[in-house]
């Protein structure tokens, strides 16, 4: 029996122990709770023991969670693979997107985004690994997509965001992360480029370590997965 509470609490214990070590500021770190192929009840521990965000890489799995949670004041994150015949639901329904990889996503997310909801928030996701399969542009051509994303009227641009390869020790894990922090540094003229959607729960410390303001943590939180279904967390 996955004791969901006493997860909790003991990855909160780790982030204040890495915070300390790496002087970092605990405000600035936000743990995103990777509900994906979790119950409804679990969302609900979760959301009892203090967590707020929650997030989800497939639609029609997020939507009756959504739903479940008008009530409570929880913010949902997609952070899975777009498909342009969802957009329009992800834009409808989540108020954190932090897998767009083209203007046109981008566009279509603005564009669908309704008028009564306040902007929807985007981060770009960037490969930092081309030889992989991972999704995400790369840092080449992040400054022009930057750029065109800023005037969309019904998104926010907020930050980026990465996905790697579980790296072998902790070091090799941040200076892979150090590459997507130090780009942020260099684009982020306006501040706009508040965040940094780096982490998972098996590189917490490299992702506190090179300057993640956003944890995606699943399998620490919630326990483990089916081997097949191990993805972004």
């Amino acid at each position: 029996m996955i004791d969901i509470a006493k997860n909790i609490h003991a990855v909160q214990t780790e982030i204040q122990h890495l915070v300390r070590r790496y002087c970092r500021d605990i405000n600035n770190i936000q743990i995103i709770a990777v509900s994906k192929f979790h119950a409804i009840k679990a969302i609900e521990t979760a959301y009892q023991h203090g967590l707020h965000h929650f997030g989800e890489n497939y639609v029609q799995e997020a939507l009756p969670k959504i739903s479940a949670f008008k009530k409570e004041n929880l913010t949902w994150h997609f952070i899975g693979r777009l498909q342009t015949n969802k957009l329009r639901v992800i834009a409808e329904n989540f108020d954190w997107v932090h897998t767009v990889c083209t203007f046109k996503q981008a566009l279509k997310l603005s564009q669908a985004r309704p008028d009564s909801l306040a902007p929807l928030n985007v981060c770009i996701q960037v490969n930092l690994e081309p030889s992989s399969l991972k999704n995400g542009i790369n840092l080449l051509d992040l400054p022009a997509l930057i750029n065109s994303l800023k005037e969309m009227p019904k998104i926010k641009l907020v930050g980026l965001m990465t996905m790697t390869q579980p790296q072998e020790d902790v070091s090799a894990q941040y200076k892979l992360y150090c590459q997507l922090s130090e780009a942020r540094s260099r684009l982020n003229r306006d501040g706009m480029l508040s965040v940094l959607s780096m982490g998972m729960s098996q590189d917490i410390e490299a992702a506190i370590a090179a300057g993640s303001t956003h944890l995606r943590i699943g399998t620490a939180l919630f326990g483990p997965r089916h081997d097949k279904e191990k993805k972004n967390d």
